[in-house]
């Protein structure tokens, strides 16, 4: 029996040195596979942004230069917000200016472009307080950028802003906080930015008016029922005296001027563009879950006159 254990202990031994022997072996490589491993959601962002580029070409060979589409591309923005909005304010002639940014994130937002590149001043304001964290230690150096953690409500809105010395005619307005997105632009009265790019909901297609209730909680961002369809927005935006002028590809936001400002914006495929479907990413990805109708106000009640 003592002879038998000795045995098996000499071969768990010899297998163990064997197994030491494979780990220093191969650390090296396990390390470097580590170090330069590219995630597939990192192959996804290319292939989307040389989807951008070809997409512009292809229209660029067909000479429609009033489609926006032609210049989505990302910088700091996610689904090619950065490229449609440059051209926006190139051609409402607008070089420097001031942005309000609700839900942001230090790495990918649509008012990053502004804030690092153009030098513009603006306001960063998110519920996370660690990205507002990551925001403020960005951007402790500068003078122009104010960051503010808070769960922004309609009842909260412009008092914050207010708080934060926006002007009450700034430039660029751009809203994305899974779901309430409709209700924050909706308590917007005293303020009247230029440019307005907010998230929609375009798995809910672009004919019915539906908006989510109003959530009092952070709703978590990977359910298919939230926010407001196409035709919801652009209803409100008509009411607050905005045109829209763009959807992108990937069906996640609006871009919407003053009604006085979109001659020089006017899509020429406008029917098109409002009949976008949930392709993020450029790869035919969508959010998970069962589409649920009744979860949806349908018409929303009509804003009052003072919502303008």
């Amino acid at each position: 029996m003592k002879q038998s254990v000795s045995l098996r202990d000499s071969a768990f031994r010899l297998r163990a040195r064997a197994a030491a022997g494979l780990v220093t072996i191969f650390r090296p490589t396990v390390r470097f596979f580590l170090r330069h491993w590219i995630r597939h959601d990192e192959l996804v962002r290319v292939r989307q942004q040389i989807r951008y580029l070809s997409y512009a070409e292809l229209l660029r060979r067909n000479d429609l230069p009033s489609d926006l589409s032609l210049y989505e591309l990302s910088i700091f923005s996610q689904n090619g917000e950065d490229g449609v909005l440059w051209e926006i304010l190139s051609r409402l002639g607008i070089h420097a200016g001031f942005f309000v940014e609700i839900g942001a994130s230090p790495n990918e937002s649509n008012c990053l472009l502004l804030a690092d590149l153009l030098g513009w001043h603006g306001v960063f304001l998110d519920a996370s307080a660690r990205e507002t964290g990551e925001l403020a230690r960005k951007y402790a150096a500068s003078p122009h950028i104010i960051v503010v953690n808070s769960f922004v409500t309609p009842d909260n809105l412009e008092g914050s802003l207010q708080s934060a010395n926006v002007p009450l005619e700034f430039d660029v307005l751009s809203i994305d906080v899974d779901g309430n997105d409709y209700w924050l632009w909706r308590a917007l009265k005293k303020y009247r930015p230029k440019v307005v790019v907010i998230e929609y909901n375009s798995a809910l297609g672009p004919d019915p008016k539906l908006v989510q209730p109003y959530s009092a909680t952070v709703q978590p961002s990977s359910s298919v029922n939230f926010g407001a369809s196409v035709t919801a927005m652009e209803a409100l935006g008509s009411l607050k005296g905005y045109r829209l002028v763009h959807v992108d590809t990937t069906g996640t936001n609006l871009f919407f001027v003053q009604d006085a400002d979109s001659y020089a914006l006017r899509p020429h495929n406008g029917r098109l563009i409002r009949h976008r479907v949930p392709n993020y990413y450029l790869y035919g990805l969508r959010h998970r879950g069962m589409l649920d109708p009744s979860f949806f106000l349908q018409n929303p009640e009509r804003p009052s006159p003072s919502d303008r």
